[in-house]
């Protein structure tokens, strides 16, 4: 099992864990109300090739903000690269019965890789080159919500996101290239517990 998997399985075990040590008790369920709600699992979009984060849903649901780890195995690239974001979405419209959800998003990501670099390296002449570890994406969406009659679990939300990183909008724009050559899709499942 790779080192990502073993670690998104510790991460859902410890919350299953602590959801049901704690949800007996009243008083552990306030003392404990900061846990997350939202475990989200993620299929490529400039996250990684797999990602998993956690996260909040804020304004009865209007804003989600979420932290993600994501991982492109050594098969994909020359070195295994992990990548950390802050993930956040806002809600644009709702289908009338509420199920489907149009929103639009960005992330603020930080990439490890064999090609990134938060200092520029020494042999490349000043100003050659910018940093390159950190990227903002933008992307929009569309997800629907299928409540589960479950204890803890409130419902999953599958989705499907385009979007695209701010380097590719610059080269877009100075070097012409097709709006469609810089887009990126991705699929995902969020996991809302009550």
């Amino acid at each position: 099992m790779s080192e990502f998997l073993k670690k998104a399985f510790s991460l859902v075990f410890v919350y299953a864990i602590s959801r049901s040590a704690f949800g007996a008790d009243s008083t552990m369920v306030r003392k404990y109300r900061l846990l997350p709600r939202v475990y989200t699992l993620q299929y490529a979009g400039n996250l990684g090739f797999l990602s998993g984060g956690l996260g909040y849903s804020l304004v009865k649901d209007k804003v989600r903000v979420g932290l993600f780890y994501g991982y492109v195995p050594k098969v994909f690239s020359t070195k295994a690269i992990h990548t950390v974001a802050l993930k956040g979405t806002l809600n644009l419209f709702k289908s009338r019965a509420g199920q489907d959800k149009l929103y639009i998003g960005t992330t603020l990501n930080m990439e490890t890789g064999n090609n990134s670099f938060l200092k520029l390296p020494d042999k490349y002449p000043k100003g050659y080159y910018k940093t390159n570890a950190f990227h903002l994406t933008v992307f929009t969406g569309v997800k629907s919500f299928f409540a589960v009659q479950e204890r803890k679990l409130k419902g999953i939300e599958p989705y499907i996101e385009c979007g695209t990183v701010d380097s590719y909008l610059y080269y877009c724009i100075s070097e012409r290239l097709s709006f469609f050559d810089i887009l990126s899709l991705s699929v995902g499942l969020n996991l809302k517990f009550k």
